[in-house]
């Protein structure tokens, strides 16, 4: 027998993923890593800090809290967060910050990789492929860095390189990197 009583009264629980409005707690202190990190490189170049989503709060948050150290700060650096969906589609997973954004600030939504644009097909989240093995082998032996997961980083990049997304503000679809001189961080 089990004994299965148990006084969860002081547990909490969160949920799978960082659907969560605590998660922000947490991803406020990457943005200000990331943010000293940049003011720390010097390097005066655009930023687009590429996240690899399922829901999307990591991406939400992260651009939100970037863009209030900005603010705060009064720092005239050019830093914009885009999500790759690797759980879904643009479409679904834009749906998805929405619907997750609790204190309704959707200017904070950050722009998203498009799934549409270039014929790429729709992947079953997890299900593993020949073309994202490819393309996890060709990230490790072209960076020599060993720890690209096998879940997000293949379908991540395979967006990232397909370089377009879907602009918030306009509804275009945008070149993520029609200049050459901008740094692309990659962060999941």
């Amino acid at each position: 027998d089990l004994n299965l009583s148990y006084d969860c009264s002081s547990i909490l629980w969160i949920p799978q993923g960082a659907a969560f409005p605590l998660a922000e707690v947490g991803i406020n202190d990457l943005a200000d890593e990331i943010t000293d990190f940049i003011i720390s490189s010097r390097n005066i170049k655009p930023w687009k800090i590429v996240v690899a989503s399922g829901t999307g709060t990591v991406a939400y948050y992260l651009n939100k809290n970037i863009k209030e150290i900005l603010i705060e700060s009064q720092l005239n650096i050019d830093i914009e967060v885009v999500t790759a969906p690797c759980a879904t589609s643009s479409k679904q997973l834009l749906y998805d910050m929405r619907k997750y954004v609790v204190d309704k600030n959707t200017e904070a939504i950050p722009n998203v990789l498009n799934t549409d644009a270039n014929a790429l097909p729709l992947r079953i989240f997890s299900k593993p492929c020949k073309e994202h093995l490819d393309i996890w082998n060709k990230l490790r032996f072209d960076t020599n860095i060993d720890t690209f997961d096998l879940i997000y980083a293949p379908r991540a990049f395979e967006l990232l390189l397909s370089k377009t997304y879907r602009s918030i503000d306009t509804n275009q679809y945008d070149c993520l990197y029609d200049k050459h001189d901008i740094n692309i961080s990659y962060y999941h």
